[in-house]
């Protein structure tokens, strides 16, 4: 699936340093590695960025998109 827009790493850093607050919220109490919560995030926005041109509130689709993650997580373990 090719990128209509390839977004600049820039971009998703700077999306990433704005949600870092809220998604460290979602995080608390919850029983869960730092590097499982990373590559929890890398993944969706792995996802992001090949759905870039799609989703108009990027922000609510990112913290939307890991809590689904993180709870299908926790009922694995």
């Amino acid at each position: 699936m090719p990128f209509l827009h390839k977004p600049e790493r820039e971009e998703i850093e700077r999306l990433a340093q704005q949600l870092t607050p809220r998604l460290v919220q979602v995080l608390e109490g919850r029983e869960i590695s730092e590097d499982d919560a990373a590559s929890l995030l890398s993944g969706v926005l792995i996802r992001l960025m090949y759905r870039w041109n799609s989703i108009p509130d990027r922000e609510h689709w990112v913290l939307s998109t890991f809590e689904a993650q993180l709870r299908r997580y926790l009922e694995r373990c």
